[in-house]
């Protein structure tokens, strides 16, 4: 026979193994970053932003929204271009810092002009000289389609760490880049890229610098930040895993190793945005443009697509640029550094393997204790790098992963749990029938004990000169006491009620006894109830081997006379209901049948009158507890019966008490036998 400790082993083995193995297959697809990755790790980015938004700390910029306000005054779009240089000038009245115009005019203007031939027109050349005039930078799209608009007319890039040609194959790749008309676009200051790759329609960040066939371009915030500081490169830092940071004189973009930006979004703001209208109309506090980076975009509901960003639904364009150029201000960079991929990982393999090796070794609730504060701690982890430092850490994937890892090593102790409980279940078959079997027998029992008891009709129907009344309700399925009632002779009932130490089968079966031969001591002795008690003593004590006893109240009622014997071997003394009130029938004591082989009980005799009622009752009643243990009581019991009116019946008596010992919250929970009985008697002369 094998060890304990060993066929312990051999069960977990198989959960062991079937854990690793999920472990190794989540850890390869994690390395693997599959689109199903990709989108839960998305997900929770944007939970991020969603939960703590950025708060606007300045405004260094200002976007001049040709709106619905602006359309409507001046026509729809597009606008002549004379109309646009006459914004462009309005804007650099009030001393921008620089102007970024997030539009495109890859045509020449077709109001007053010859679009056929694609000359400039005088519109477009006042539209020119605004652009040189107010230094301002305007916006290229980039395109993967073959065009004119290849490199060139980019700023100098000066790269830090790295050769250009190595860098260049990580950055966004672009053929050739959609450009305003030539006389435009040498006008501008600057050039900046407005494309931003959003699969799925979120715009999370953007490329701070991409590669059109074999020059650098940046991104249209940065162009205008650099333009603004008459800084002549873009400065570009790198290490052998790519970018670090792209920027401008001091300013330093930290970007993953491809040159994109996390932009860390606030919500939507109308207190970015200026109309055109306004501008135009000489409305605008001159404080809100000077010294402010300014860009110039559409925002008509019609003429723009709205993208969406992990804060809001949709938001313009410029507003991208705007939050993106704020970021840059106030130094609240997201940033997911390039360790980030490599310690969530470290985490899953560790956490995983901390899973398999210990959910088959503890109970389940502790186990799923375990893994819920585990991954909750991922969880807090997350939120808190990126609440603290901004630093973007994917703890949703591991997370998933995690759980798939426990729910498969749960699985397998779930089975070979089941596996024992059905060793179990065939054990406890057994002992289940063989409950079923004793339970059977106790029915039997109480059925039994039940018959052996009289029923109170019976001894009424035929005797009119007594109302009968009497109830038991056993602690257990059977109980230990008994009471009596029936007629030695033609005028003459004897009753008895009794209790027998002990209670359920035992406290049964001696009650049987006890009943038999306290019934037998009474037959063949008439109304002597002393003689009566004592003969029944000495048969019970004959065998006794558990040394058990009783206590008993016996009474003999004399149908003529009323006159009424009885004798007590240490019950609770009975109850006299009368007119006069109520009365104990404290006479007459002894010690319980069985506690000496040998004893002379005495008797006592009062006379009833017509009416009057004897209650006999054993200490289950005084000694019924609520569930606050407390005491039913004998002064509670009489202050029940002097409550009922002098008429009423036997059963109405047994009834009210019941109802009061619910009321007490005692019937539910029985400590002890009940029993009660009463008997009435209405005179000779109701004799039939």
């Amino acid at each position: 026979m094998q060890p304990a400790s060993s066929a312990i082993s051999a069960r977990r083995w198989p959960i062991w193994i079937a854990g690793l193995t999920m472990l190794g297959l989540l850890l390869g697809l994690h390395a693997t970053h599959t689109p199903a990755h990709r989108a839960l790790q998305l997900t929770l980015l944007d939970a991020y932003q969603k939960a703590w938004p950025r708060e606007r700390k300045s405004a260094p910029a200002v976007i001049v929204a040709i709106d619905e306000a602006s359309l409507a005054k001046y026509g729809q779009w597009p606008w002549p271009r004379s109309e646009l240089a006459r914004l462009v000038n309005a804007i650099g009245a009030l001393k921008p810092a620089a102007i970024g115009i997030d539009l495109l005019f890859p045509e020449p203007d077709r109001h007053g002009g010859n679009a056929v031939t694609a000359e400039a027109t005088g519109n477009d050349l006042l539209f020119a000289v605004a652009l040189r005039d107010n230094r301002a930078v305007l916006a290229i799209a980039g395109t993967v389609a073959e065009g004119a608009g290849g490199g060139g007319n980019f700023p100098p890039v000066r790269v830090e760490g790295s050769d250009p040609l190595l860098l260049m194959p990580l950055l966004p790749q672009f053929r050739s880049v959609i450009r305003s008309t030539p006389v435009l676009d040498r006008a501008a200051a600057g050039h900046g890229i407005i494309s931003a790759d959003a699969p799925d329609g979120i715009i999370r960040n953007i490329p701070l610098a991409v590669a059109v066939q074999n020059a650098i371009a940046p991104t249209l915030a940065l162009e205008v930040i650099r333009v603004a500081a008459g800084e002549p490169v873009i400065r570009l830092r790198a290490n052998a895993d790519g970018l670090l940071s792209v920027g401008t004189g001091d300013v330093a973009v930290p970007v993953d190793r491809e040159g994109r930006a996390w932009i860390h979004y606030s919500h939507h703001d109308p207190d970015r945005f200026v109309s055109a209208v306004d501008v135009l109309e000489g409305r605008v506090d001159p404080a809100r443009i000077n010294s402010k980076l300014v860009l110039v975009g559409l925002t008509g509901l019609a003429l723009v697509d709205y993208p969406a960003t992990p804060v809001n639904s949709s938001i313009p364009g410029a507003e991208i640029h705007a939050q993106l150029i704020e970021n840059i201000f106030d130094g609240d960079h997201l940033t997911r550094p390039s360790w980030a991929p490599s310690a969530e990982l470290l985490a899953l393999a560790l956490c995983g393997t901390l899973f398999v090796l210990l959910t088959p070794l503890l109970r389940p609730w502790l186990a799923m204790s375990g893994a819920v504060a585990l991954i909750a701690a991922l969880a807090a982890t997350g939120a808190g790098a990126f609440r603290i430092s901004g630093v973007l850490l994917d703890v949703a994937s591991p997370a998933v992963a995690l759980m798939l890892v426990f729910m498969t090593t749960m699985a397998g102790k779930l089975i070979e749990t089941e596996r024992q409980r059905r060793r179990l279940r065939e054990t406890l078959q057994i002992e289940r029938e063989t409950a079923a079997r004793v339970a059977g027998e106790l029915e039997a029992a109480r059925r039994v004990q039940t018959g052996l008891l009289p029923d109170s009709a019976s001894l009424t129907v035929i005797e009119a000169r007594c109302d009968v009344a009497a109830w038991m309700a056993p602690a257990r399925e059977v109980g230990g006491d008994l009471y009596d009632f029936f007629k030695p002779s033609a005028d003459r009932v004897t009753f008895l009620v009794g209790d027998v130490s002990g209670k359920g089968l035992p406290a049964s079966l001696f009650m049987a006894i006890s009943k038999a031969l306290c019934k037998s001591a009474a037959l063949r002795s008439g109304g002597a109830v002393e003689r009566i008690l004592t003969e029944a003593n000495a048969e019970i004590a004959r065998d006794n081997p558990e040394a058990m006893f009783v206590t008993a109240v016996l009474c003999s009622l004399d149908l003529q006379t009323g006159e009424l014997r009885y004798a007590n071997a240490g019950h609770d003394a009975p109850i006299l209901i009368g007119a006069g009130g109520l009365t104990r029938l404290v006479q007459a004591g002894g010690p319980p049948l069985c506690m000496f082989d040998h004893h002379d009980y005495p008797g006592a005799a009062h006379t009833l009158a017509a009416g009057e009622t004897v209650l006999l009752y054993t200490d289950g009643v005084t000694e019924a507890m609520d569930v606050e243990r407390r005491l039913y009581g004998r002064d509670r019991l009489c202050a029940v019966l002097k409550t009922l009116p002098p008429a009423t019946s036997c059963a109405d008596i047994i009834a009210a008490v019941r109802k009061d010992l619910q009321a007490f919250g005692a019937v539910e929970m029985l400590a002890d036998d009940i029993t009660m009985l009463a008997l009435r008697w209405h005179g000779p002369a109701a004799k039939t």
